[in-house]
């Protein structure tokens, strides 16, 4: 009977830490749908859409803009776009040499707690060798967001959504020229989140909305 008893107290002991540990494996796993709202806890839509104001250098051929968004609304700001682009009416003075920077568009966050989901592309670089280089997926609307994507910490140097380059066969990245509207996927200290941007116009991006789940 004393063994029976044991064996009862164990096994209810067993599942509550199962239960625990699911539970934390949901607060861990939480999926979202790009572009559904109905379960978040920060929603923002910017009518009109947010566009990144450019500052030009004292030859004014290269444009640069940096801009962020307070995701979590604590007065701090979470994400970081930075953009660089070239004046197409003063390329003559770059004397045919390669611009530095190439234009391109970078996210990243204000620190390790922020992530964002990417894809990868390999390219042959010759002598048989491949490289790879990293891309911010593009997430199209009703589309999961969720633990299973290639997900990687956006330092300040950033992850590019897209850049020119002078290699023809590497892409320019899959927001490049997007014609219509995506979804950008990230987490913030684990909760999912998305943020929708125009890219059709490289030199001009736009931000038209985002949602975070509550911590």
């Amino acid at each position: 009977m004393a063994i029976k008893k044991l064996v009862k107290s164990l096994a209810v002991v067993l599942s509550a830490v199962l239960l625990i540990s699911c539970s934390k494996d949901g607060i861990q796993k939480k999926s979202l749908i790009a572009g559904d709202t109905s379960e978040v806890a920060f929603n923002s839509v910017f009518n009109p859409p947010l566009e990144l104001n450019l500052t030009w250098d004292e030859q004014n051929l290269y444009g640069n803009a940096v801009d962020s968004l307070d995701l979590n609304q604590d007065q701090l700001p979470d994400v970081f776009f930075r953009l660089a682009i070239l004046n197409p009416d003063s390329l003559h003075l770059l004397n045919g040499e390669m611009p530095n920077p190439f234009p391109s568009l970078h996210i990243y966050g204000r620190d390790s707690l922020f992530e964002t989901a990417i894809i990868s592309e390999t390219v042959y670089v010759g002598l048989g060798q491949t490289a790879q280089f990293h891309w911010v997926d593009t997430i199209q609307i009703n589309q999961i967001i969720d633990e299973s994507r290639n997900w990687k910490t956006a330092n300040y140097w950033g992850e590019k959504l897209w850049s020119e380059n002078p290699v023809s066969m590497l892409s320019n990245g899959s927001w490049f020229k997007k014609s219509q509207p995506g979804f950008l996927a990230f987490r913030l200290a684990g909760s999912m989140g998305w943020i929708k941007l125009d890219t059709q116009l490289p030199e001009n991006p736009k931000i038209m909305a985002f949602a975070l789940q509550s911590p």
